[in-house]
């Protein structure tokens, strides 16, 4: 049986995805099964990932989503450990068995990810960790290494990780892994708020592994994107927004809720403004209907 089972969701991208598997056939680390989750209208072509290990492919002939891509790898995983794993990131060789040796001698540890730097840029981080702040519904991120409070030397408390994170099996099985109606943004964070209410233990940042998110150095220049809003992908607006009731509705208290009221309100405002800079009657749409649908979600408790 496979130690770790690596889940990629795909889409599209091709070309990232062999940069990936190419990376983890350099891995030092060897025990684990690859499963490919692709949410394209395309299927796969399979020459291309002819390499020395074997892999499952889920060909869902249309997007379904990032989480329920992952749910759907992750119920056909054998590993002790599940490692996520998004497209258009690369590891080093090492990473793999660095995160796999953080679970395995940490058990107060629910879930781990890398360092991530980006790959055009080795020397930039892109993600270590954040903590998020309930009374504006808005993450704090980490970039400097040496500003951060670490558990020691190696690791770092996060509330969250995104692009590449290695869980504990038993645990997505027991409390079943990740929320579809959540959709995007906001899925990781609210699984780990789950698990965090059900049993006692963190999520960390392993600094000694390392992966590269393949995206350009100045990919958050742009004042959209370093709000998470892409003009390709405007329905991730409408999920920003109204995730933010998610989380505050389920794990945050009466004043959370009450205070999300009046800062949905300054919200919709500032994102008004610079989608107006950017000329999208889309996005405004999104922004509009997120917010909306969170005012919702705050006095129903319902997903559609």
């Amino acid at each position: 049986m496979p130690k770790v089972s690596i889940v990629i969701p795909t889409k599209d991208r091709e070309q990232d995805l062999n940069l990936l598997l190419n990376s983890i056939k350099k891995s030092t680390f060897k025990n684990y099964e690859i499963i490919i989750v692709n949410n394209s209208n395309t299927s796969l072509n399979k020459k291309i990932y002819d390499f020395d290990k074997i892999y499952k492919i889920i060909e869902n002939h249309k997007n379904v989503g990032l989480a329920k891509a992952r749910n759907q790898g992750a119920e056909i995983s054998n590993g002790d450990y599940v490692l996520f794993v998004d497209d258009d990131n690369i590891f080093e060789e090492n990473c793999i068995s660095n995160l796999t040796q953080t679970l395995d001698e940490n058990k107060i540890f629910l879930a781990c990810g890398p360092a991530t730097y980006y790959y055009s840029n080795k020397e930039k981080i892109w993600f270590l960790g954040n903590k998020y702040n309930f009374n504006t519904s808005f993450f704090k991120f980490f970039y400097n290494l040496e500003a951060i409070e670490k558990i020691n030397q190696r690791f770092i408390e996060t509330d969250t990780l995104h692009n590449c994170l290695m869980v504990r099996r038993i645990l997505g099985q027991k409390y079943n892994w990740f929320d579809e109606k959540v959709y995007l943004s906001g899925t990781e964070f609210d699984f780990f708020l789950k698990l965090k209410r059900k049993i006692k233990g963190s999520v960390v940042t392993d600094i000694d592994a390392t992966c590269f998110h393949n995206v350009p150095f100045d990919f958050n220049k742009n004042i959209l994107r370093r709000h998470g809003i892409s003009d390709k992908d405007s329905k991730r607006l409408f999920y920003i927004q109204r995730n933010r009731a998610v989380i505050i509705k389920r794990y945050g208290n009466i004043v959370n809720q009450v205070s999300l009221f009046f800062i949905y309100i300054l919200l919709f405002s500032y994102y008004f403004f610079i989608i107006l800079i950017n000329n999208n009657l889309q996005l405004q749409k999104e922004n509009f209907f997120g917010v909306l649908a969170g005012y919702r979600y705050l006095l129903t408790k319902r997903l559609k």
